[in-house]
């Protein structure tokens, strides 16, 4: 089975960003359930696959861009999870979870395995955005929560 592009492409929607050179950001994500399984203190790597799954790989990837002038937000922290190949999300430990942090060009990359669906759910990763600098200097940061659905 392979992943098609349209499903790649509404993943990316996952955070406010847009194409390079377009003159508007259009509406910010709304948030959205960011879902029970949301654990603090996920290791911060850009790849959370797995050798021995045999479902798909995938990769997440995009640019978040400001609101206020399309401008791309470097240090942006978005933590992602997902349930494993049979649907569970692990709460003893990090699999299949992480944090990636945006460049100087606001861009990020995520690889993982495709989630399963499950319990009547579509495929789908959790995931979540705040600013390293709020972390750095003790503020409660803004966040935002969503759900990447895929069919």
């Amino acid at each position: 089975m392979s992943i098609s592009r349209r499903a790649l492409v509404l993943a990316g929607l996952a955070y406010p960003f847009t194409a390079r050179g377009q003159q508007s950001c259009g509406l910010p994500t709304p948030d959205d359930i960011e879902g029970p399984f949301y654990k603090a203190g996920a290791p911060v790597r850009s790849s959370l696959v797995e050798a021995n799954s045999r479902a798909e790989k995938l990769i997440v990837s995009g640019l978040v861009l400001s609101m206020s002038g399309c401008k791309p937000l470097a240090g942006v922290r978005l933590d992602f999870w997902h349930a494993d190949d049979k649907g569970v999300y692990d709460d003893a430990g990090f699999r299949y979870r992480g944090v990636v942090e945006t460049d100087a060009q606001g861009c990020y990359r995520l690889e993982t395995n495709l989630p399963p669906p499950y319990m009547g759910r579509p495929r789908h990763i959790h995931g979540r955005h705040f600013r390293l600098r709020d972390l750095k200097r003790s503020v409660v940061p803004a966040k935002a929560g969503t759900q990447v659905l895929f069919t």
